[in-house]
């Protein structure tokens, strides 16, 4: 069972590689969109595989376990997975502007693990409902045993997961003081703000602009040209 489970994740990624390279690189978004829609037919396949070995007699292992919580994970976070790589080979391959990063701090980032616990909410809800549907459908007091097992392994991952989520909430993730002048585009303390230039288009090229350069800006001596103003202008007029 484990080298089944195996089997069908490195089929999961072929199939999601296969989609993509037929939608962006093959240009036939129609067919490559078709092929990840397939991918959760390798979950149909696992789960027939394990419910029929173990109706057959097939012995009880920490493999059939797995395979009912792969199942889970796959539908709960197989669209999200498809999306991600589908918006990165969109970037890639298909001029689309590059997918946004997740939010790194505050509440913003809070709420992002809260979204993604909900994925594994989902995909526990899953595990446990199949697993629960195995119970009844083999019989057998090993696969009862080895089916509640796995119920319990999906329920302590959710908790996990929502423990993290919590920490986010109640201690959330702040920028460095160098991130948040980034963020801000504040001056680091201590600079000189730049020169201000002030321009105006047809200033100067007047033929009627009375007084000459310094009328309208302009350093005597013709050290800057007409039509534009600068600090230091100002501050020599003190």
């Amino acid at each position: 069972m484990v080298g089944l489970i195996l089997a069908a994740e490195v089929a999961f990624w072929l199939v999601l590689a296969g989609g993509l390279t037929v939608r962006y690189l093959l240009r036939r978004r129609r067919l490559g969109g078709a092929l990840l829609l397939g991918v959760p037919l390798i979950d149909v396949l696992l789960l027939t595989v394990t419910a029929i070995d173990l109706r057959d007699g097939g012995e009880m292992s920490a493999g059939h376990s797995l395979a009912v919580l792969y199942l889970g994970f796959t539908v709960g976070w197989g669209h999200y997975l498809v999306r991600w790589a589908d918006g990165h080979a969109a970037h890639r391959f298909g001029g689309a502007p590059r997918p946004a990063k997740p939010p790194r701090y505050g509440a913003a980032r809070a709420r992002h693990e809260w979204r993604l616990w909900g994925l594994t909410l989902v995909s526990v809800l899953i595990a446990v409902a199949v697993a629960q549907l195995l119970r009844w459908y083999i019989s057998g007091p090993e696969a009862d045993e080895g089916m509640v097992a796995a119920q319990w392994m999906a329920l302590r991952a959710l908790g996990i997961h929502g423990l993290i989520a919590l920490s986010y909430t109640l201690w959330p993730k702040r920028p460095k003081e160098g991130e948040e002048q980034a963020a801000s585009g504040a001056a680091p303390a201590g600079d000189e703000p730049p020169e201000v230039v002030w321009r105006a288009p047809d200033a100067g090229r007047r033929s009627g602009s009375p007084g000459g350069p310094e009328s309208f800006g302009g350093s005597p001596g013709g050290g800057t040209p007409p039509g534009v103003w600068r600090r230091s202008d100002a501050e020599r007029g003190r």
